[in-house]
């Protein structure tokens, strides 16, 4: 149960850096 709350953390920090390396590079 742990691991999979860790597992789903990890995947949402990880997509919202892509997501802001996205936006950034869109922007400049």
């Amino acid at each position: 149960m742990v691991a999979a709350l860790a597992i789903v953390l990890l995947v949402l920090m990880l997509t919202m850096n892509a997501i802001a390396i996205v936006i950034r590079n869109r922007y400049q």
